[in-house]
């Protein structure tokens, strides 16, 4: 893959607007009409991310590793704060990358900056094993 692309040419490459991401087949990009309804059970996490954020950059291949460990048991997706604003502002996003650990459609674990795997896998585990204590 070739990185010295003009922004909007790297969001092409790597993001394609609602559907999975090219090259890490485990994260899927949500436009705002998705949101609601990919969210809605289990656990999400959900990275709120734009094409020209140099951190978002480097947390997308830890992200492809949290997506792989937690396959079958949580999901992982990308909002880009460019394209759906109005999702960003319901969670009052004011800085990337965000990210947030959903249950059930319910915010319960927020990360601002780059995180590691070990902190976001953590996170879901601990979120995984809170929900599978109500059923």
């Amino acid at each position: 893959m070739v990185l010295l692309v003009a922004a909007s040419g790297l969001y092409a490459v790597w993001f394609p607007r609602g559907g999975e991401v090219a090259g890490g087949g485990h994260l899927r990009s949500l436009t705002s009409q998705e949101f609601d309804a990919a969210v809605a059970s289990g656990v999400v996490l959900v990275d709120f991310w734009a094409p020209w954020c140099g951190p978002c950059r480097q947390q997308l291949p830890i992200l492809e590793d949290v997506a792989r460990r937690v396959e079958g048991r949580a999901a992982v997706m990308k909002v880009n704060v460019d394209e759906q604003p109005e999702v960003a502002g319901r969670f009052g996003v004011q800085a990337i990358p965000t990210l947030i650990l959903l249950q059930d459609g319910r915010p319960v674990q927020r990360f601002v900056g780059v995180q590691s795997a070990r902190a976001l896998v953590g996170a879901i585990d601990a979120a995984g094993a809170g929900a599978a204590g109500h059923e």
